[in-house]
């Protein structure tokens, strides 16, 4: 197996189109022509707002790689990578990524995602939210078609429901708000000090950790880092 040294920001959900509302229709009338709008244009296109309808053309995603975006359905379709998270653990499952951006100039252009490359500084601000993953290395006759497996030390849960219930002000929701997935806990080694969570995460770290992405210090806290 080859361990990828290229720090790929590997995101579980894609952004899916955003489409407006048709509230009115247009009737072809002397009002439209005096606007310049054409008959055949909805409300939002007459105004400047572009295509609201159909799929888009390939000359207009940002996204190189995407296969398709269906504004009628807010739908995107994206090409799938096949994993394994956990392997040799009796939680061992499949689990198929998608690739939206690289921090490597030639990795972006040949996945045709973008390119990014201060994703590449996530190591160095935030080592937590990084995780290494291994490159599996079969053989043609073993993996005649398709990307090589990639093994990930864990994956998303997307089994909680959401809850959101905003807080005195709306917003930040309040402390009993939950989101729709959450990630294996990956805590911090801590050496010395206390700290406190507000609210609770959902899966707690291990004895001797610290969640640093949401840890309140009550005290100097030393991590081994």
């Amino acid at each position: 197996m080859q361990m990828l040294r290229r720090r790929w920001w590997l995101a579980i959900a894609a952004a899916a189109a955003a489409s407006a509302a048709v509230l009115a229709a247009v009737v072809p009338s002397a009002a439209n022509a005096a606007t310049g709008a054409r008959a055949d244009q909805g409300p939002g296109e007459s105004t400047g707002l572009g295509q609201l309808s159909g799929l888009l053309p390939a000359s207009h995603l940002t996204e190189e790689s995407a296969i398709q975006v269906n504004l009628s359905n807010e739908t995107v379709r994206l090409p799938l990578y096949p994993g394994i998270a956990y392997k040799g653990t009796p939680h061992q499952e499949k689990i198929w990524y998608i690739l939206l951006d690289a921090s490597d100039v030639g990795a972006a252009h040949d996945l045709g995602v973008n390119y990014a490359p201060k994703l590449a500084n996530i190591a160095i601000s935030d080592p937590a939210a990084v995780q290494t993953v291994t490159l599996e290395n079969p053989t043609p006759q073993q993996n005649p078609f398709g990307p090589a497996t990639i093994d990930f030390a864990g994956a998303p849960d997307f089994s909680p429901t959401r809850i959101a219930i905003p807080g005195p002000d709306g917003f930040p929701l309040a402390a009993s708000a939950r989101p729709s997935s959450r990630s294996p806990s990956r805590g911090s080694p801590v050496l010395s000090g206390d700290v406190t969570y507000s609210p609770d995460p959902l899966e707690p770290p291990a004895d001797g950790e610290v969640l640093v992405c949401c840890a309140q210090p009550g005290t100097v806290i030393v991590l081994d880092m």
